[in-house]
């Protein structure tokens, strides 16, 4: 039985107030809640979903969270879930910008990432072994992903790329062998808006090309922000739960006060709502196409070896210490062992890290 519309706001509102990490972490959270615990969308339709938010700009994550969404409860569910995820990041980091403002600098996070980040990297573990016993089951598809991780971990080719290439490759092979299974500047509320629905509709791939278009934008062409003032708000990006873009709150509201915070996060992912309700609808039909779908099964894989690839980049950014490695293997043990849930493995590695911190 499907969820209600309340319901899928509150749970979408509980994965934004522990989505630490960035998008792939955010990504195996929703996995494990949402297809694990939940049960209210199985591997398959998680993974064409995750496909989808892939091919279309944005911020991945998010455009996960407003797909499952859409699947769970249509139009409402698509903007309860989106605004649930996005919400306590952008509360917070307009908070934190307020703060900046008066203060000049940032509340230190380091000591809880010490305890988080090895803690979320077994989570991703987690559902990443959960994704691949579901969807890889044949030696094509296993080749398929080594390749591709291969590709992307040496080259690093867009996403975009990476996932035509993993549906044509796909589909050719089976139908070759189809028997085998501070002071800042001002700026108008409008400049800001339409600045950040421009970077919203444009971006393709990781928080990297973000802060590239946001220096490009607000530091190069515009004059409002200086290289450390954005460096200090992608630093904040990384540190608070949540998706990535609320950086974007950040800088709304050191530039217009709260206000400007709403309207820069309205104006980054309104792109993103907008994308995901109009494809939506047809990615659903593909799978009633027999070739068609032979080409989403692809796009899949590619999405697999794409988390898979992102996964062994994270390894040596979360796990730098002895601790770090010590954390990270008792709890892969307790949350692929014990199963133990993960906003409480989350609140473990932080009060961990806080701990740590007083010594």
């Amino acid at each position: 039985m499907k969820p209600g519309i309340k319901e899928i706001f509150l749970v979408f509102l509980r994965l934004g107030l522990i989505a630490f990490g960035g998008p792939v972490a955010h990504i195996g959270l929703m996995e494990e809640v949402l297809v694990k615990e939940k049960k209210w969308i199985d591997s398959e339709s998680f993974l064409d979903m995750l496909s989808v938010s892939n091919l279309i700009p944005g911020p991945n994550s998010t455009e996960l969270a407003i797909a499952i969404g859409y699947k769970l409860g249509g139009v409402a569910g698509l903007l309860a879930a989106g605004t649930a995820f996005i919400l306590p990041a952008m509360i917070l980091v307009m908070l934190l910008g307020l703060l900046y403002v008066q203060y000049g600098s940032l509340p230190q996070f380091a000591h809880i990432l010490t305890g988080v980040q090895p803690v979320v990297l077994a989570i991703i573990l987690s559902a990443l072994l959960r994704l691949f016993k579901k969807t890889v089951k044949e030696p094509l598809s296993v080749l398929l992903v080594a390749i591709l991780v291969i590709w992307q971990l040496v080259f690093r080719p867009q996403e975009v790329w990476l996932l035509l290439a993993g549906a044509g490759l796909y589909f050719g092979a089976k139908k070759i062998r189809p028997d085998t299974t501070l002071a800042v500047g001002f700026l108008p509320l409008s400049v800001l808006f339409l600045t950040f629905v421009k970077i919203g509709a444009l971006l393709f791939g990781s928080g990297y090309v973000l802060i590239a278009f946001l220096q490009t934008e607000f530091v190069d062409r515009l004059g409002v922000l200086t290289s450390t003032q954005l460096l200090d708000a992608v630093a904040l990006g990384q540190v608070k739960p949540g998706p990535l873009f609320t950086t974007a709150t950040f800088i709304g509201t050191i530039l217009s006060g709260p206000v400007g915070g709403i309207v820069a996060t309205v104006g980054i992912f309104l792109p993103s709502f907008l994308l995901v309700g109009i494809i939506m609808p047809f990615a659903q039909k593909l799978r009633a196409s027999g070739r068609l779908s032979l080409f989403l099964d692809g796009i899949n894989i590619a999405s697999l070896a794409l988390f898979l690839a992102v996964t062994l980049r994270l390894v040596p950014e979360f796990i730098r210490s002895p601790l770090s490695v010590v954390l990270f293997l008792v709890s892969a043990w307790l949350v692929i062992g014990k199963e133990v849930k993960s906003h409480w493995m989350i609140l473990g590695g932080a009060l961990t890290g806080l701990i740590i911190g007083l010594f």
